[in-house]
C-alpha cells in the first residue's frame, strides 16, 4: 500500500523524529492528513554555542559584521522511510558593504572538513556549495544549478529553496540531523578572466529559443578591443537576411545593425575614438519598438525600430526578429572579415526584458536573471564556454577557439 506523503514545514528534534514519523505514517495508513506540533533541535552553526535549527544566527563576513542565517528543515513521510532535510535557508541583515560581492555558502558535519552536498538537480548534479551575487542589495544565483525563482530578496537579504518541481528539478540530500554548521563567506565577485579572440567563433545551432521575435531584449558585453571591424553577437544565418541583426563593431564604431528589410539595413552607432584598448561595457535593448544603446552605462544612440522603411525609420514597427543561431566573435557568412581581434570577459542575452532604458551603472559581473537566454561570464580556462543561465547552452561548433586570459575588467 502506498502511503499518502506528508510534509512537516519546521524545526526538528532528535529525540522526537522517530515518534512523529510513526505518527505520521500511522496517521497515513488511517488516511488522516496530520501534522505534528513543531519540534526543535539544536544546531552548532560557525563553531558557535548551539542554537535552534530555524531560530537564526549571527555570523561575520569579510564585508559585514554581521548578518543572520536562518536555516529550515522540511519532514517528507514515504512508503520507504520518512526524515527531516535541510531544504531551505534565510540570509539577512546584509548591509551595503556587501554590494558588488559575492556569497558562497557552505553546510558541514561535526569532525568533517569536506561541506556536505547541499541539493541534487536532474538526478545526479550535486551542490555542496550555493553562490549569491549582490547586485545592490538584488540578489542572484550563480552557477547554482537552480532556477532563479528559487531564490528570492527579502528586507536586506534572500531566501533559497533547494527542493524545486524544476525544471530541471532539484531535491534535498542534506539530513538536518547532520547539519552542524553552515558558513558564509564573502568574496569579490568581478569575473577573474577573459576569452582572447583572434579569428575565432563561437557559434550556436538553430535554436527557437534564441529567437528574439517581437520581444524586448538586451544584449550586453564587457569587451575590449582595437579591432576596427568586428562581430560581437550576431543572430545568425547571413547577416544581411530578414529577420537577423547583429552587434558589432565596424568602421570605428559599435553599432546594433537591422538586416535585411528592403535590401539594405539600419544602423545605431557610437564612435570608438576614445574606447580602444581599454575595458567597457557595452549593451543595446529594445522596448516598445524604441532601440536604445549604451557604453559604460550612458545612454549614446537611440531610434525606432521599424520594418517600414530601415533606412528612414520614423514610427513604432518592431521588427520580427527570426534568426536563431546565433555566434560570438564574428559574423557568419562572412569569413575572418568582422572576426573579432580582442578580449570578452563576460556576455548576457536576455529575451522579454529591456533591462535598460536610461542611463545606469553597469553590473561588475553579469549574472543569471529572468529571461536570460545566454550568460557567459569567463571565470576559469576549465570553464571557458561556461552559460550561467538556465539553459546551460554549450557550443555546437568552435572555430579555432578563444584563449583563455587572465585579463579582465
Amino acid at each position: 500500500m502506498t502511503l499518502p506523503k506528508f510534509v512537516l514545514n519546521g524545526l526538528w528534534k532528535s529525540g522526537a523524529k522517530n515518534y512523529l514519523a510513526k505518527a505520521l505514517a500511522i496517521a497515513g495508513l488511517l488516511g488522516i492528513g496530520a501534522l505534528g506540533t513543531t519540534l526543535a533541535a539544536n544546531i552548532n552553526l560557525n563553531g558557535g554555542d548551539n542554537v535552534e535549527f530555524g531560530q537564526g544566527v549571527a555570523q561575520t563576513t569579510a564585508c559585514d559584521n554581521s548578518i543572520i542565517i536562518t536555516p529550515s528543515s522540511t519532514f517528507i513521510n514515504s512508503n520507504e522511510a520518512g526524515d527531516f532535510y535541510f531544504t531551505s535557508l534565510a540570509v539577512s541583515d546584509i548591509s551595503s558593504a556587501c554590494f558588488g560581492k559575492m556569497f558562497s555558502i557552505k553546510a558541514y558535519k561535526d569532525g568533517q572538513s569536506s561541506p556536505l552536498n547541499i541539493y541534487q538537480t536532474n538526478g545526479s548534479d550535486d551542490y555542496s556549495e550555493i553562490k549569491v551575487y549582490d547586485n545592490s542589495g538584488t540578489f542572484s544565483l550563480v552557477d547554482a544549478g537552480l532556477l532563479e525563482d528559487d531564490i528570492v530578496d527579502i528586507t536586506n537579504g534572500f531566501s533559497i529553496t533547494f527542493t524545486t518541481l524544476g525544471p530541471p528539478p532539484s531535491v534535498a540530500v542534506a539530513l538536518a540531523k547532520n547539519v552542524d554548521r553552515i558558513t558564509v563567506q564573502s568574496t569579490d565577485s568581478v569575473p577573474v578572466g577573459s576569452m582572447s579572440f583572434s579569428n575565432n567563433l563561437i557559434w550556436y545551432g538553430p535554436n527557437s529559443d534564441f529567437a528574439l521575435g517581437l520581444n524586448d531584449f538586451t544584449i550586453e558585453t564587457w569587451l575590449k578591443t582595437s579591432d576596427q571591424n568586428a562581430g560581437i553577437y550576431d543572430s545568425g544565418e547571413s547577416v544581411n537576411d530578414i529577420g537577423g541583426f547583429a552587434f558589432w563593431i565596424e568602421a570605428s564604431s559599435v553599432k546594433y545593425r537591422i538586416n535585411g528589410y528592403g535590401g539594405s539595413g539600419y544602423d545605431i552607432s557610437y564612435p570608438m575614438t576614445d574606447l580602444w584598448n581599454e575595458w567597457h561595457h557595452y549593451a543595446v535593448s529594445r522596448t516598445a519598438g524604441i532601440l536604445r544603446m549604451f557604453v559604460d552605462g550612458h545612454l549614446v544612440a537611440s531610434s525606432y525600430d521599424s520594418s517600414v522603411d530601415p533606412g528612414i525609420p520614423t514610427s513604432v514597427n518592431t521588427i520580427d526578429l527570426t534568426r536563431n543561431d546565433p555566434a560570438i566573435g564574428g559574423l557568419i557568412g562572412f569569413g575572418t572579415g568582422y572576426a573579432f581581434d580582442g578580449n570578452i570577459s563576460s556576455l548576457r542575452v536576455v529575451k522579454g526584458t529591456a533591462l535598460y532604458t536610461g542611463d545606469f551603472t553597469p553590473p561588475s559581473r553579469l549574472v543569471n536573471v529572468p529571461g536570460a537566454l545566454l550568460v557567459l561570464n569567463s571565470e576559469s580556462e576549465g570553464a571557458l564556454f561556461r552559460d550561467f543561465s538556465s539553459y546551460n547552452w554549450t557550443p555546437t561548433d568552435v572555430t579555432s577557439a578563444p584563449q583563455w586570459s587572465s585579463d579582465h575588467p
